[in-house]
């Protein structure tokens, strides 16, 4: 008789494969054969006298792979015998990838719902998507839907009141029970503005190239680069202020750049830049930006939006 041990074998499982062999005259040799396609490849099988079987082993195999087997004896004589074939797959043991994550609107005032969306791979199916968020140590999950329009999953965080910080997270599951989340979000429920800051990257330069940046290399010329649009109906300026600070909120780079004569409608992509400090310490350095209308004195409404941008700087 031939078993096998685990039962249910998952990717990163291997295989003990154990089988009865007899003989009147003696075994001589007893070798287990194996492939998930292709070439077989064969093991010699060693005896144990704890249970009175052979025993060889089927290193973890990726999924889906298909894994055929089945064990070789002789005897002393020279006869050989073989099993019949047998067949295990491997189960799906790795985790969702959640491959992006994006907010829209970007900048949500008190009155606006934020529609999450997630992009998300898994060698098997997506059985569950959940975007959790938090608000005041309190957690909320959503369920996501996927739409055919995107290839996206999307969830609603429903609209709070101003200054509101809301935290968030996606996780999802596959049909193997494997879950995955990605990393936590946070932005700041502003009010309606002139001018609304949507998208920042950062990046450093490296042999004179503009690259995304997640090496800390003392001395580097970091960029933070702006994309601002004036949402009202007059031309006018803004002020732009961008903050940089290391794990420990201690402040270190503050800069800022004025927006003159901003036309209704009109995007325009600004780049400020600070160099890192050798003794900076290593981590994840927090991009706070505020944006404030030139005619703020008329309308003072200073518009403070909090963690917009993470970067991690790891040795390099």
């Amino acid at each position: 008789s031939i078993s096998k041990t685990p039962s249910s074998p998952t990717e990163l499982d291997s295989v003990d494969v154990s089988a009865v062999v007899v003989d009147s005259g003696g075994v001589f040799l007893v070798l287990l054969s194996y492939t998930p396609g292709g070439a077989w490849t064969n093991t010699s099988m060693i005896y144990s006298s704890s249970d009175g079987k052979y025993h060889g082993t089927i290193p973890a195999l990726p999924y889906p792979s298909t894994v055929f087997y089945k064990v070789y004896a002789r005897d002393i004589e020279g006869n050989w015998d073989v099993s019949s074939e047998s067949v295990y797959t491997p189960t799906d043991a790795t985790a969702p990838q959640i491959v992006s994550v994006n907010r829209n609107p970007f900048w949500p005032s008190e009155i606006e719902d934020v529609d999450i969306s997630a992009e998300i791979d898994d060698l098997s199916s997506i059985t569950e998507v959940v975007v959790s968020y938090t608000i005041e140590s309190i957690e909320t999950n959503v369920t996501m839907s996927f739409s055919y329009l995107d290839g996206k999953y999307h969830g609603i965080i429903p609209g709070q009141i101003y200054e509101t910080t809301v935290a968030y997270i996606v996780s999802a599951s596959d049909s193997y029970g494997n879950w995955g989340s990605s990393s936590v979000y946070t932005y700041a429920v502003g009010i309606n503005s002139d001018f609304d800051l949507i998208g920042v990257s950062t990046g450093k330069i490296v042999l004179g190239e503009y690259q995304p940046t997640t090496d800390f290399d003392p001395g580097a010329t970091v960029f933070v680069s702006l994309l601002i649009q004036n949402n009202g109906t007059s031309s006018g300026d803004a002020v732009i202020i961008v903050q940089v600070y290391d794990p420990s909120m201690m402040q270190v780079w503050i800069g800022y750049a004025t927006v003159t004569n901003l036309l209704p409608g009109q995007f325009l992509n600004i780049t400020l830049s600070f160099t890192l400090s050798a003794s900076a310490n290593l981590g994840e350095y927090s991009v706070f930006v505020d944006a404030q209308s030139a005619w703020s004195i008329l309308n003072p409404g200073f518009v403070v939006f909090d963690i917009i941008h993470t970067v991690k700087f790891d040795v390099g």
